[in-house]
C-alpha cells in the first residue's frame, strides 16, 4: 500500500491505493467493512492448537541446517573470489605506483 500526499488548497490530503481494486482512496474517508472478504477469510480453517510431532521438528531443523551450510559454502566461495580479485588489484596498484615513482 503506497501512501501519497496531494495538495488541496492549503491542506495536504493523504491518498492510498485499495489493495483489492487499486482505486485511489482518501485517508480521510470512512473505512468500509467488506463483509464478503471477512466471510471468505472466516471460512478458512486454521488449526490453532496443532502440535508438531518430534520427527517433523527434527526434519525441519535438518532442512534449516542444510540451507545454512549451503549459504556458508556459497559465502566462502564468494569470499575466495573477492580475495583473489583483491590480490590482483593490489598487485596492479603496486606496479602502477612503482612505475609512476621511477
Amino acid at each position: 500500500m503506497s501512501l501519497k500526499f496531494q495538495r488541496f488548497n492549503r491542506f495536504l490530503i493523504a491518498e492510498y491505493e485499495c489493495a483489492l481494486c487499486r482505486s485511489k482512496v482518501s485517508a480521510n474517508d470512512k473505512i468500509v467493512r467488506n463483509f464478503i472478504i471477512e466471510d471468505i477469510l472466516g471460512t478458512i480453517d486454521v488449526p490453532t492448537d496443532e502440535m508438531f510431532s518430534e520427527n517433523e521438528v527434527i526434519k525441519g531443523q535438518e532442512v534449516l541446517i542444510k540451507r545454512a551450510k549451503e549459504q556458508v559454502r556459497e559465502s566462502e566461495e564468494k569470499l575466495s573470489i573477492l580475495n583473489s580479485q583483491l590480490v590482483i588489484i593490489q598487485k596492479r596498484l603496486y606496479y602502477a605506483v612503482g612505475l609512476s615513482v621511477d
